[in-house]
Order: C-alpha cells, then structure tokens, then sequence
C-alpha cells in the first residue's frame, strides 16, 4: 500500500494489493484532491512498484530533481531504460524513445508504457544542477518555473504529475511550494503566505521543505516570479 503519513494524505490503492511506495498525495491550492504525487526516488525493490503507481494514476509527467549519485552517495536507482531500448518492470513495459538535452542540465525523455495491449505516453524530466540538501541560485529559476508550469498544466488536465528527489522531501517540497505560489500570484489571490504552504504540504508529506534555506528559496523565487511577471 501506499505509505499514509497524515489523515489528510490519501491511499494509492486497496490493502489488498501487494503493492508499496513511499509516496503522498499532495492537493492543489482549491483543495482539489491528488493533484501532485510526491514520492522517494525509487530503489531497486521498488521500480516495480514505482511504475504500477504511474500506470494506475494515469500520471502523464515525471519531475527527477536529483542525479542518481550525489554528495558520494547513491541518490536514486535509474528506473527507466536506455534510448532505444526496452525494460519490462512487473506487468509494465517500458520503452525510452526520444532524449533531448537542454544546455541547463535538464533531460527531456519520451517514454512508452505498455500493459495489457494499452499504451500510454509520459515525458520524464530529470534536472541534475540541485543538490540534495541545496537550493537554486536566482539564475535559474528560469528552469524550475518552466518545470513548475508543466507540472501544473499536467495536473489540470489530470495527468497527475510525480515529483521526486532522493527521499522525496526537501527538493520535492520546495519544488511543489514553487508550483502553489506560482498557480496562486497567476491567479490574482491578494494574499499569499509562504507560511501557509509549506505547513499545509508539510500536513501531507512529513518534513517537506527540509532547510531554512529551501525555505528562503520559496520566497527568492516569489520575488523573481513578480518581477518576471511585472507585478513591480
């Protein structure tokens, strides 16, 4: 089963399934439900898993903030196969058919799940510059409110967006406060509290944003949201 940290975090699936993945739902900014889905990066036990959650969530975009190795550890096990080839993870096969490079460390992957005769298309985006434990520097927040407005526009039209790190919790909280004030300062709302975010997506995922200074990171980028949209 899906690991349910707070009343407010909604099940993947049954207990009957055999079936576990450290992951949350997290809910958009209108209280809609399961609108982000915030996970660990996967390990080698649980690929499988990782990918029966993507195929029963109907998630059209994956989000990676992490590289596989970081700060001379393992950050996350590479869940997806090469260009051109094809990996089979339980029921599911998995076929990496298009890499496009951006000069900014961001991977774009098109990738082909199959099961049971359907097919289904998700984009797979892996940005390697953010170190575990680290912030993004104000030049390129270019890159994380691009990554931001596609995990949005994925979950408006419910192709529910996953976004992950290593465990799943400092980058990947940051990352989705980034995407709520993002959705909030477009949408005209008077008032926003950096406050209020990181308490209401830390009540769905334990220790979501985990530095002060992933926290002062929100509220740099709030500032070059504004001047970007010329709100000053």
């Amino acid at each position: 089963m899906v690991k349910a940290e707070f009343q407010t975090t909604n099940q993947f699936c049954t207990p009957k399934e055999k079936f576990y993945i450290n992951a949350n739902y997290i809910k958009g900014i209108n209280n809609s439900e399961k609108y982000y889905i915030a996970t660990q990066g996967p390990i080698p036990e649980s690929i499988n898993d990782f990918w029966h959650m993507i195929w029963t969530n109907n998630v059209g975009v994956i989000i990676m903030l992490c590289t596989l190795y970081g700060r001379g550890s393992f950050q996350c096990e590479k869940y997806w196969p090469k260009v051109g080839q094809k990996a089979q993870y339980g029921p599911y096969e998995v076929n990496s058919i298009l890499l496009e490079e951006n000069p900014q460390s961001l991977l774009k992957n098109k990738i082909i799940i199959k099961c049971q005769e359907q097919e289904r298309e998700v984009i797979h985006y892996q940005w390697t510059d953010w170190d575990d434990f680290g912030v993004v520097e104000d030049d390129q927040f270019k890159i994380i409110d691009m990554l931001a407005e596609i995990a949005n526009t994925a979950a408006i039209q419910n192709k529910r967006p996953v976004i992950h790190c290593s465990a799943g919790i400092g980058r990947t909280g940051t990352f989705i406060a980034i995407c709520q004030l993002k959705q909030l300062l477009i949408n005209n709302r008077a008032k926003i509290s950096i406050f209020s975010i990181a308490r209401r997506i830390r009540e769905q995922r334990h220790l979501m944003i985990q530095t002060t200074e992933q926290y002062q990171m929100v509220y740099r980028f709030l500032m070059w949201l504004i001047k970007k949209l010329k709100f000053i």
